[in-house]
């Protein structure tokens, strides 16, 4: 990634995302723009200490991540466009759940992130999953598609010592997390949990 893709504002990033979320079919296209709109992305941090902590930096951590696995699995796909539609679609939600697991306040001191009540009883990776589960069936998703993309969010930490209950088992749910990993490190974080 060049350096101009690495410094984008929380407001550039958002509508590099909804481009390629309007890409995608219907109606993964659909529920993916929903999440964007209306989830906190442009507000929320990306993390509390180890990467992305400011306000949007989870839009910008979504963008790089889903910048990264898209270029991964980009030559697989074009034998499958599932494989980039999936990709893509986790990319974007992988990290939903972050968006109600951090709060931000401000004071004479400045920002302060902490996580929320809801963030450090359920954490991102389970909130980010149910979103998911809900709006698939609300919309009708194919079964596949629900399920490779559910795939993709559980295991984006890699591995069940890093949070994840699952470990990756498809090609896009390996590039997601590889993708997750060069972002947070790339950010000045060290690794997962």
């Amino acid at each position: 990634m060049n350096a101009a893709e690495t410094n984008l504002s929380p407001a550039m990033a958002l509508l590099k995302l909804r481009a390629w979320a309007k890409e995608l079919p219907e109606p993964l296209s659909g529920l993916c723009v929903h999440a964007l709109d209306n989830e906190g992305y442009g507000r929320a941090p990306g993390g509390k200490t180890r990467h992305h902590a400011y306000p949007g930096g989870l839009a910008v951590h979504t963008y790089e991540v889903t910048k990264r696995a898209r270029d991964f699995v980009w030559g697989p796909a074009k034998g499958d466009l599932s494989i980039l539609h999936v990709t893509t679609a986790a990319g974007i939600l992988h990290d939903l759940g972050k968006a109600r697991e951090y709060g931000v306040t401000s004071d004479e001191s400045g920002l302060t992130i902490d996580r929320t009540k809801e963030g450090y009883l359920l954490g991102h990776l389970s909130m980010s999953y149910g979103w998911f589960v809900r709006e698939a069936a609300a919309r009708n998703l194919d079964y596949d598609l629900t399920v490779r993309v559910a795939h993709c969010i559980l295991s984006h930490h890699g591995r069940r010592e890093w949070g994840s209950p699952t470990e990756p088992q498809t090609l896009e749910a390996h590039a997601l997390h590889s993708a997750d990993m060069m972002s947070m490190q790339d950010a000045g974080g060290q690794g997962k949990k």
